[in-house]
């Protein structure tokens, strides 16, 4: 999967008006609503890499292919089951810098809003029988969030993400992210 989706970050960066960055995050995420069930409440880690242009006026856009994983653990209603979660996802994102533009680029807070692609997968253990039952679905989900940029090669940031499953199913995360841009 990733090889099918470097040329599309190649392609965003090079369509930029300016030169872009390549980024890798690390985050660590509290999932809620039915992913928070499924997993007993476990927090959850995550990664992503991806490409940042720069636009007019502060505006910035981002592609990310990124990995999350929660669990596993026993399920919040008490069942027995224990649950795992992941999401492999590719988004894009539009950042609107919120900070002056100094000689190094922008620094400061920012905003941002994103849409992507998830592929999740649900699976539920029963530990007594060791028999388990993976769901595995690709839905869209949004994104939303605000970070502060320390400079040229650091930001961290907060995120809300959510998607759904299936119709009965939502996967809600909140997530802190740090970023190292190079």
């Amino acid at each position: 999967m990733i090889r099918r989706c470097l040329p599309l970050l190649l392609a965003c960066a090079l369509g930029a008006q300016e030169p872009s960055t390549f980024g890798i995050q690390l985050r660590l995420s509290s999932p809620s609503d039915n992913l928070k069930d499924t997993v007993g409440g476990k927090m959850g880690w995550g990664g992503s890499m991806g490409v940042e242009s720069d636009y007019e006026d502060g505006w910035k856009g981002r592609v990310l292919l990124g990995y999350d994983a929660w669990g596993p653990g026993n399920a919040a209603d008490q069942s027995g089951l224990r649950g795992k979660v992941t999401a492999g996802h590719i988004s894009a994102e539009g950042v609107r810098m919120l900070g002056p533009e100094g000689t190094r680029g922008f620094t400061g807070p920012y905003v941002f809003l994103g849409v992507g692609a998830y592929g999740w997968g649900v699976t539920q253990t029963l530990p007594s029988s060791g028999g388990s039952e993976t769901r595995r679905v690709a839905h869209i989900a949004g994104s939303a969030g605000l970070g502060y940029r320390f400079g040229p090669h650091a930001d961290l940031e907060a995120k809300v993400t959510s998607g759904r499953v299936d119709t009965k199913y939502n996967a809600t995360f909140l997530s802190l992210g740090a970023t190292y841009r190079f």
